[in-house]
């Protein structure tokens, strides 16, 4: 982390994942005390490398939803998580938060 900087996002995925590139990517690797923030970016990360890592993607958003973690306010327009549109959990989780179609009427 940079001098003058507050901790982000950004810089806990890039130490995470710079001994071996987005390939080497552990989330054992993701110090814990600061993994609470980072739920919607592993969800992210989980959607993108596909249908079997759709459950870590569930997880981590649960877990966003369980801390009200504010970056879940963008769940419904993040590009990021369009493969989870798919499955049957998505549903589940838009209902969960309110944001279902017939719940926003």
């Amino acid at each position: 982390m940079k001098q003058g900087r507050t901790f982000d996002q950004g810089d806990a995925l890039r130490g995470a994942t710079a001994p071996l590139g987005w390939q080497g990517l552990s989330f054992k690797d993701i110090d814990q005390s600061r993994a609470a923030g980072l739920q919607q970016s592993i969800a992210w990360i989980c959607a993108g490398l596909g249908e079997k890592e759709n459950d870590r993607s569930f997880a981590a958003l649960e877990h966003a939803k369980l801390s009200r973690d504010p970056s879940m306010a963008w769940l419904l327009s993040s590009q990021y998580l369009l493969p989870l549109q798919f499955d049957p959990r998505w549903e589940e989780l838009k209902r969960s938060m309110g944001l279902a179609a017939d719940q926003l009427k």
